[in-house]
């Protein structure tokens, strides 16, 4: 999910001397710099982790329960996106330093985003039984982690709202690693998705309450229950729904290939198809990275001519990346595959999934220069209007040419996201 960055607040009197406003913006920049570099460590070794996880269950059960395993994680993560409804977003921005907001709220917050996760979590276990569906405990296990993720995902947004960044960026590398050896442990003597998606809610539960205490040592709040009133619930989330509706659009979107192969096909196709897309992690990552650079840039910009100019300046040097990235890709697709999954029928697919990546980095920048223009609602409806196509597109690809036609979609649905921003951009904003 992405959100828009606002422009430096400056004072009367940074604003009268052009100097004092660039060397405001300069310390602005290299602040931020040095947080998306810590924030960029705790994701990195999160995206390895996940890639190690995947790697270490593919290699001990097969591409079968790789594809399991795969399924209900997406669908866990996409249900877990339903019951955030953007809060984390919106803590972050609501209780930044020298925010005036209560503890008391964020309690109340916290409290709710717990309801929420649990009620989901509810939800979506009573209709696995109920539609007899009892015997695949692995989604049973998958709806389970739902709770301890979304809770621990607020307390992470508080701590990164007030600055927290070295305690949230250890705590990530640390669970990380936590994640990835009792994985290893697991699949290695169980041969069971439903025991690794149990051992992976225990290591979350432990990372919640381990940043709770974090929050009293270094902030003074100490987390306890609290009662919440719905209106000023509501009143909280007219503010995030929207950037939970980019939030889901987006996931669900980029994630339904997933989830239609293993309707459609089966769990090992969509495993084949899981192990090819793990290789994206890096452009993923440098599209993250790309992003917390430009946004602020674009922002800071307000002639409309220079903002158009330093677009196309970054939309070209993302081309030129994400190209180079796609030919390193496609060369090197057979032996990285042999080095890790072992398996074969993966290559081909990344070999054309890699061509997304340039897609992919496009969408960043000019995502970034439509949020920085206050774009956010346009670009809900482009995103929606893209997911929508790939929908479309996986199910009549999907039963003739199996996890090839969901790589196919996913070229085609990022290269239709990039078109949407770039028409909205080019001739809308700056025309």
């Amino acid at each position: 999910m992405r959100e828009s960055i606002a422009p430096l607040n400056l004072s009367w009197t940074q604003k009268v001397s052009g100097q004092h406003q660039t060397d405001n913006q300069q310390m602005f920049l290299g602040d931020l710099v040095r947080r998306s570099s810590l924030y960029m460590l705790g994701a990195a070794s999160t995206s390895a982790g996940s890639f190690m996880m995947s790697m270490i269950i593919g290699r001990t059960m097969g591409a079968g329960g790789l594809g399991e395993y795969s399924i209900c994680i997406t669908a866990s993560t996409i249900a877990l996106l339903a019951a955030d409804v953007g809060i984390d977003s919106m803590v972050m921005r609501t209780f930044a330093c020298g925010s005036k907001e209560t503890n008391h709220l964020f309690n109340q917050i916290l409290a709710a985003k717990t309801a929420a996760s649990i009620c989901v979590a509810t939800v979506l276990v009573s209709l696995l039984l109920n539609f007899g569906w009892s015997n695949h405990a692995a989604f049973v296990a998958a709806a389970l982690l739902i709770v301890p993720r979304g809770i621990s995902g607020t307390l992470e947004s508080f701590l990164k709202a007030r600055n927290q960044r070295i305690g949230v960026t250890l705590i990530s590398v640390t669970s990380a690693l936590l994640s990835v050896a009792a994985v290893a442990g697991t699949s290695i003597t169980q041969h069971s998705v439903q025991q690794v998606l149990l051992v992976l809610c225990v290591v979350e539960t432990v990372k919640a309450f381990v940043l709770a205490v974090l929050i009293t040592a270094k902030t003074g709040i100490t987390i306890r229950p609290a009662f919440f009133t719905f209106r000023a619930l509501l009143r909280f989330l007219s503010r995030s729904l929207p950037f939970a509706a980019l939030g889901i659009i987006t996931y669900a979107g980029g994630r339904s290939d997933i989830l239609m192969l293993g309707a459609l096909r089966g769990q090992a196709v969509a495993g084949t198809y899981a192990a090819a897309d793990r290789f994206l992690i890096a452009g993923n990552l440098l599209a993250f990275s790309l992003y917390g650079a430009v946004l602020p840039a674009f922002a800071g910009i307000q002639d409309i001519r220079k903002h158009k100019e330093s677009v196309i300046s970054a939309l070209t040097l993302a081309l030129l990346a994400g190209g180079a990235g796609a030919v390193v890709l496609t060369l090197s697709a057979s032996f990285i595959l042999a080095a890790t999954f072992r398996f074969k029928e993966s290559v081909g697919i990344l070999r054309v999934l890699s061509f997304s990546i340039p897609a992919l980095l496009c969408n960043t920048v000019l995502g970034a220069a439509v949020f920085s223009r206050h774009g956010e609602v346009r670009a809900l409806f482009i995103l929606a209007g893209a997911s929508l196509v790939g929908l479309i597109l996986n199910f009549l690809l999907i039963p003739s040419l199996g996890a090839m036609g969901s790589a196919v979609a996913c070229i085609i649905t990022e290269s239709l996201t990039a078109g949407g921003y770039a028409y909205f951009y080019f001739w809308r904003i700056a025309r």
